[in-house]
């Protein structure tokens, strides 16, 4: 299963690297750590690492949206 959370991870890197909103790169940290958890933990079921995933993924997002938002924002009015 470790290849399902490698290729998330590959998958939404190079979707944030396309956008550079840096809210894909977040779900790319929590398929990655999804996936060092498993090897951590081989007899752990898929929902718990899913939910882990989600989890992660949703707190990351939740803390540096409000940052990064600022910094886009100021960055964009600097360009007009």
């Amino acid at each position: 299963m470790e290849w399902l959370w490698a290729s998330l991870a590959i998958a939404f890197l190079v979707i944030e690297l396309n956008t550079r909103r840096l809210v894909a790169v977040w779900v790319s940290v929590g398929a990655s750590m999804s996936m060092m958890i498993k090897a951590v933990f081989p007899d752990l079921r898929f929902v718990w690492q899913g939910v882990i995933f989600l989890a992660l993924s949703v707190i990351l997002i939740l803390i540096t949206y409000p940052i990064t938002r600022e910094i886009f924002n100021k960055n964009h009015k600097d360009d007009k």
